[in-house]
C-alpha cells in the first residue's frame, strides 16, 4: 500500500479530514446522493425539479393510454431536460462527495478520505498545495474536499441567511457553485418542507422510471430516473461535521479549474464569510 505523507508546521488539526493514497476497492454510487442535492437546491429550483417529474410522468401516462392522445407539443421531457442543467452539477457533486474513495480514469492507486489522521499515518492535507505529484494526483481526484469551502458566520442566522442566497446563486446556469451545506441538511429531520418535497420528487420519478423501463430510446433518463427513484435520506459523509454557524461550499465540477472564480462568487454572494478553509487553485 502507497502512503504519501505532506506533514507541515501550519497542518490542520488532528480531527480534519485527511486523504490517504492506496489501492482502495471501487465504491458503490450512496443512495443518498440525489437526496443530498435535492436539500441543497433553493426551494424554488427544487420546486421546479418537482413539476418538471410530475410533467413527464403525466404525459407519459398519458401516451401509454389506449384512448388518450398527448396534445402537448415538443419534448415529452422538455421540462425536466431544463431543469436538470442546474440539478446534474449538484446530483454529481453529491455522488463525488458521499463516495468517500475515489480513482482516476487511467487507473493506479486511488485516495479515500480518512477522519483525522491517526499517529504514526502518513496523511495528505487536501487544502494544501505542495508535494510530489502523487499527493497533487490525491488532491485532484479528492476534489470535493480538495476544491471545497468552509466558511463561518458570526451566528446561525447570518450561516442560514448566507445558505439561502448562495443556494439561490447555484440555480444560475453559469455559477461555479454545486452544493451549499449546513446543520439543516445535516439532519434529516430539520426541514419538513423540504423532506415533503424529496417524497413528491421520488414518487414522481417513479412513476417515470415505470413507465419508461422498456424504453430503449431513453436509457439514460431511465437510469437517472431509477436513481431518484431509490433514493435514501440525504445522510452526509461521517466525517462531515458543522457548528451551526458554518456552511460547506462544494464547487461544480467544471469549477474545479476555476477556484479562484469559485471563491470569488462564495464571497459575492454570501459576504461576512470568514474561510476557515479557502481552496486555492490546484497545482
Amino acid at each position: 500500500m502507497l502512503l504519501v505523507a505532506l506533514l507541515r508546521p501550519a497542518a490542520p488539526p488532528a480531527t480534519a479530514p485527511m486523504l490517504e493514497l492506496d489501492a482502495v476497492p471501487l465504491v458503490e454510487p450512496s443512495r443518498s446522493a440525489p437526496s443530498l442535492a435535492a436539500v441543497s437546491m433553493a426551494p424554488d429550483e427544487r420546486r421546479r425539479l418537482r413539476l418538471a417529474l410530475v410533467e413527464l410522468a403525466t404525459r407519459l401516462e398519458v401516451r401509454a393510454h389506449p384512448l388518450a392522445d398527448d396534445l402537448e407539443d415538443g419534448p415529452v421531457d422538455a421540462e425536466l431536460r431544463a431543469a436538470l442543467k442546474s440539478a446534474l452539477p449538484k446530483l454529481t457533486a453529491a455522488r463525488a462527495l458521499l463516495a468517500g474513495a475515489w480513482h482516476g480514469s487511467a487507473g493506479g492507486d486511488g485516495v479515500h478520505v480518512v477522519d483525522g489522521c491517526a499517529a504514526g499515518r502518513a496523511c495528505i492535507d487536501p487544502w494544501a498545495r505542495d508535494g510530489d505529484a502523487a499527493a497533487r494526483r490525491a488532491r485532484f481526484l479528492a476534489w470535493p474536499l480538495s476544491a471545497a469551502a468552509l466558511v463561518r458566520f458570526d451566528d446561525a442566522a447570518g450561516a442560514g441567511a448566507a445558505a439561502a442566497r448562495l443556494r439561490a446563486r447555484a440555480a444560475a446556469r453559469d455559477s461555479r457553485i454545486a452544493l451549499v451545506l449546513g446543520t439543516r441538511e445535516l439532519d434529516a429531520d430539520a426541514d419538513a418542507d423540504a423532506a415533503r418535497e424529496l417524497e413528491a420528487i421520488r414518487a414522481a420519478a417513479t412513476r417515470a422510471a415505470r413507465l419508461l423501463a422498456h424504453d430503449a430510446a431513453h436509457g439514460e433518463a431511465r437510469a437517472l430516473l431509477a436513481d431518484v427513484a431509490a433514493a435514501g435520506a440525504p445522510a452526509p459523509p461521517s466525517w462531515l461535521r458543522l457548528d451551526a454557524r458554518e456552511l460547506y461550499v462544494v464547487p461544480r465540477l467544471g469549477s474545479v479549474a476555476a477556484l479562484d472564480a469559485f471563491v470569488a462568487e462564495v464571497t459575492t454572494y454570501a459576504p461576512g464569510a470568514r474561510f476557515e478553509r479557502r481552496p486555492r487553485p490546484l497545482d
